[in-house]
């Protein structure tokens, strides 16, 4: 996940996009939706990059706006204690990278 963010900035500051907001980039012919350069937190961004094996992973927009969630097993939300996830928070300023979580209490 870290890798796709960070290859997705570098070729958003070859298209010159780095710095905006919001915007969209074709990658491998898919057009990926950017916040400041890096993936959105949004199944038009990040989850487009993701390439987990069907039925493994469960997927959601996370409890936090301009998030994306991936986990094992139920979850309700998360943030919770009992939790085994990966989040990804999208980039929310220019000088601002992604938050990427990983919780592994509850596997």
């Amino acid at each position: 996940m870290q890798s796709a963010a960070t290859l997705t900035y570098s070729k958003a500051s070859i298209a010159g996009v780095e710095k905006l907001p919001t915007s969209t980039l074709s990658i491998n012919n898919i057009d990926v939706e950017l916040a400041y350069g890096y993936p959105d937190g949004t199944a038009a961004g990040i989850d487009l990059l993701m390439d987990f094996p069907d039925g493994d992973w469960n997927k959601r927009p996370s409890v936090f706006a301009g998030a994306w969630i991936y986990w094992h097993g139920v979850i309700t939300e998360d943030a919770g204690q009992a939790a085994c996830y990966l989040r990804y928070r999208q980039a929310t300023s220019a000088s601002a990278r992604p938050i990427i979580n990983v919780v592994t209490n509850g596997c």
